[in-house]
């Protein structure tokens, strides 16, 4: 049961990024209203991820982190009419999410006692985890740079594998494993 529990809280933690992404790729071709309207009303259903996030006892998704932190910065820029820095989102698209999220995992790894992988557990199980994930997301990011074709196979699968593989490995890290000196010590 707290598997579950966990999972639906990690499903509902890209909430924000989902209902972007809904919004944004509504039609065929979005306008700059659509873009306007997708990034504030992310942006502010990040913000409140984010405040959930910040208030638990658990360290929070670094992934989610990263995209709250994308989708914030471009609802920001939006309401402060800062059109050089939506330039730098169009110039980077899907790009400027993934290095927003591997941002934020570079700096837990460095920062946190739970890396990148946003669980505390043996520092060379934190790290070993962390760094593989740092380079799935430097994989990933590489990947959006170059690869063609819908949203959905140039991000969203690949992302969601990510997510996956985030998730595999802080169950790695969270588990204690056999005993291996002996009973009852």
């Amino acid at each position: 049961m707290k598997y579950v529990i966990e999972l639906v809280e990690y499903l509902l933690g890209f909430m924000a990024l989902t209902v972007f992404s809904v919004l944004a790729f509504r039609s065929v071709t979005p306008t700059d209203a659509t873009w306007r309207t997708a990034f504030i009303v992310g942006g502010a259903l990040a913000a409140v991820e984010l405040a959930v996030l910040l208030f638990r006892s658990r360290p929070a998704n670094r992934l989610i982190l990263g995209a709250n932190a994308w989708l914030m910065g471009g609802a920001v820029a939006f309401v402060t009419k800062q059109w050089w820095i939506l330039q730098v989102y169009d110039r980077w698209q899907a790009a400027g999410l993934v290095g927003c999220m591997l941002g934020a995992g570079l700096i837990a790894t460095v920062v946190s006692r739970a890396g990148f992988v946003a669980v505390e557990g043996e520092r060379w199980k934190v790290l070993a985890a962390s760094l593989l994930l740092i380079a799935a997301t430097g994989g990933l990011l590489w990947y959006v740079l170059v690869a063609t074709g819908p949203i959905y196979a140039v991000l969203v699968a690949p992302l969601t594998a990510l997510a996956l593989l985030a998730r595999v490995l802080r169950i790695w890290v969270d588990s204690t494993g056999p005993n291996i000196s002996g009973p009852n010590t």
